[in-house]
């Protein structure tokens, strides 16, 4: 997620989009989850595809 708001002050795009409901909170209303993938422990952020769908009507 880094990459794609490069340039943007990512604290305030992580704040705005959690706002919005956009990103799914993860443990302790952190904006991240850790997610278990290929065997490795990752941090990743959780984009809710269904919230994302609503705003375009």
């Amino acid at each position: 997620m880094r990459e794609a708001f490069k340039g943007f002050d990512f604290g305030r795009v992580v704040r705005t989009l959690q706002q919005s409901g956009l990103l799914a909170p993860g443990a302790d209303d952190k904006a991240s989850r850790v997610k278990r993938i290929h065997a490795r422990n990752v941090r990743v952020y959780v984009v809710q595809p269904e919230k994302l769908a609503a705003g375009r009507a």
